[in-house]
């Protein structure tokens, strides 16, 4: 019984991360961000998740 217990919390887990990505990339640019060259304005700048701010950064790589 402990193990049906533990394979569902870490399936829960997982699908709540995988939920969280999704979400995180449906998300619309927050107010401030809409000139994605610069950031110093975008309250989410201290996230190192931003999926914006990665692909800018991945751009920004692949241009120089």
């Amino acid at each position: 019984m402990e193990i049906a217990i533990g394979i569902g919390l870490l399936v829960a887990l997982i699908a709540l991360y995988v939920l969280s990505q999704y979400f995180n990339q449906k998300t619309e640019i927050p107010e401030g961000c809409q000139d994605l060259t610069d950031f110093s304005h975008c309250p989410g700048c201290a996230n190192r998740h931003c999926g914006i701010k990665k692909s800018i950064e991945k751009e920004d790589r692949h241009v120089k």
